[in-house]
């Protein structure tokens, strides 16, 4: 039997299966650990019943895998286009080799030289530096379960938790593999009537991720918006209670952005009204959608340049899509944070910031004849996030912080909860 302890932002913390306890902080895991794991891991390791299982730091996750504290070794994942984790590897006597889960090492007293000098030699069994190799049915099943389950990190098919039950421990929901469903049904099961209320990825296990809703995420799940869709999942952008800030990804320019989610005919995918933003709120954020008041929210929109204030041919000032939507009666008391330059995201799932592009105009337009392969190089000079509340700009703050509103609650609650 597994119990979970969650907190009340729907974060787990705590995993008990049977006296084995998982402890989870922020990506750090700490588990109870025998003192026989502390050679190999626990890999190939045999139980002493009289060990004493302590809680000791185990995992802390690097943007390349994650860092085995036990071992005090760095581990390195290969994974596919969807986040499988293929292959795990260490080098622990970092001479670049790669060696096999299990090899011969041999250490000799003096060279060979046949027949008149033959040393003594000694070969040792070593247990190699590939951490683990993982080999999917295409829905997430594992072919070699049983050679699999044995590290502290347990993390493989789209990257998220395996469970000693042999479900996938995704964000809001559990995966079964062996059936390709979700144990739980979907949240936003009523909004696609059109499929089943478990079905995992639409049935799309080869081109698609499974995004699990509640994220809201207005972007198709292709390979151009992989690197953005990752860092949306990454777990820093989920819905905050405590600072009412929502955060919305999506693709856009200082006149709109865009829920590639819906059709496009009649302009139904383009947003650029505070009824528009109302809808996409209603569609994908639950703390907006269960919150009867709006005043103190944050809405925070990684959409390249929704931020920027521009020039017309005429030399009129055009106000931009946040400051637009910010006053609207949808939008009252709500601030609206967003970039005034192209945000960027890299393909580990993390997000640069907003940053100025080459070739660009004063706008921030591409200059005409620019290259496909120039579009979107970052300059490495960040722009800035511009906050604005009821039609006005009423902060700005640097493109490499992370915007956050602020803490919503009283001091009583600030103390107590």
């Amino acid at each position: 039997m597994t119990s979970y302890l969650y907190r009340a932002d729907g974060v787990k913390v705590k995993k008990l299966f049977g006296d084995i306890e998982a402890d989870y902080l922020d990506g750090f895991q700490y588990k109870s650990t025998k003192p026989s794991e502390s050679s190999v891991g626990g890999i190939g390791s045999i139980d002493d019943p009289n060990d004493v299982a302590q809680i000791k730091l185990r995992i802390i996750p690097t943007s390349e895998g994650y860092y085995d504290a036990l071992l005090n070794q760095y581990v390195y994942n290969f994974t596919d286009h969807l986040g499988n984790v293929r292959l795990s590897y260490t080098d622990t006597n970092k001479d670049g080799i790669i060696q096999p889960r299990q090899y011969f090492s041999q250490t000799c007293d003096g060279p060979f030289i046949p027949p008149f000098q033959i040393p003594n030699c000694i070969s040792t069994s070593m247990p190699g530096e590939i951490v683990e190799i993982n080999t999917y049915y295409p829905f997430g099943l594992l072919h070699n379960y049983t050679a699999t389950t044995q590290n502290a990190y347990q993390y493989k098919y789209q990257e998220q938790e395996l469970q000693e039950t042999g479900f996938y421990s995704f964000k809001w929901r559990n995966y079964m593999p062996d059936v390709g469903r979700f144990f739980n049904i979907d949240p936003l099961s009523e909004k696609y009537s059109y499929q089943s209320h478990y079905n995992f990825s639409e049935n799309r296990v080869i081109d698609a991720r499974e995004l699990e809703g509640l994220e809201a995420i207005l972007l198709k799940d292709n390979e151009h918006n992989i690197a953005i869709i990752k860092t949306a999942n990454n777990g820093q952008y989920a819905d905050n209670p405590k600072t009412k800030t929502i955060h919305i990804f999506a693709h856009g320019n200082p006149s709109a952005f865009y829920n590639e989610n819906v059709s496009k005919d009649s302009g139904k995918g383009t947003v650029n009204t505070g009824k528009g933003l109302n809808e996409v709120l209603e569609q994908s954020s639950e703390l907006w959608k269960n919150s009867e008041n709006k005043e103190g929210f944050t809405i925070v929109l990684h959409s390249c340049r929704t931020g920027r204030t521009t020039i017309d041919k005429n030399g009129d000032v055009i106000e931009s899509v946040a400051e637009k939507i910010s006053e609207s009666k949808e939008m009252k008391g709500v601030t609206i944070i967003a970039p005034d330059e192209r945000d960027g995201f890299s393909n580990k799932g993390t997000e640069i910031g907003p940053q100025s592009t080459y070739s660009t105009d004063r706008n921030g337009e591409y200059l005409p004849n620019t290259p496909k392969n120039e579009k979107g190089r970052q300059t490495g000079q960040f722009g800035k996030w511009n906050s604005f509340q009821n039609g006005k700009q009423i902060n700005q703050q640097p493109g490499n912080t992370k915007p956050q509103g602020k803490d919503q609650r009283s001091l009583w609650d600030k103390i107590f909860n």
